[in-house]
């Protein structure tokens, strides 16, 4: 009775879901395609987790840069040398912070879905409410938009100040 139920709690109950859906698929003869060829649909139909590389994750990316020429140009191109150090340090280990942890930080998902994502990368010229700059990175989940503070003058501060900011941040997920 056990090996019964087990049966129809896998199989049984979704069996409707998965003839409709094979119905689908025979309509554009694509299910006859599957079963012939079963291998050659498999990256088309099956999704694994890409391993990150600080070269993926920075692709994830699109940098909002303010105008060439700019003074903000050229404290964004010194904190952009500082953010491509910092995902060369993560992907090699040197920090405690993970590329998932800098994922979820960002835009709520640990993994990259199988449709991608799409990231924005700014930077935190504004003042705050108490008129300084933070010198920690934020983050509009919503947007999804991560954003770098410039007040940094060295690697090791900035290093120091998102190695700080990205775990200790409680948000989605934390308990």
């Amino acid at each position: 009775m056990a090996e019964q139920t087990a049966h129809w709690y896998v199989l049984g109950r979704s069996w409707p879901a998965l003839e409709q859906f094979k119905q689908g698929m025979s309509i554009l003869g694509i299910m006859e395609a599957v079963s012939s060829c079963p291998n050659a649909f498999f990256n088309v139909l099956c999704h694994f987790f890409e391993k990150l590389t600080a070269e993926v994750f920075m692709n994830l990316f699109t940098i909002v840069l303010g105008d060439e020429g700019s003074n903000k140009r050229g404290t964004e191109n010194l904190v952009m040398s500082y953010w491509n150090d910092y995902l060369q340090d993560v992907d090699e280990g040197e920090v405690t912070v993970t590329f998932s942890d800098i994922s979820f930080f960002s835009c709520c998902c640990r993994e990259v879905p199988p449709l991608g994502l799409c990231l924005s990368l700014g930077f935190l010229h504004e003042p705050e409410d108490n008129g300084s700059q933070s010198n920690f990175p934020k983050a509009n989940t919503c947007a999804p938009m991560l954003q770098l503070p410039v007040t940094h003058k060295s690697y090791s501060s900035f290093r120091d100040a998102m190695t700080f900011a990205i775990p200790n941040t409680k948000g989605f997920g934390y308990g």
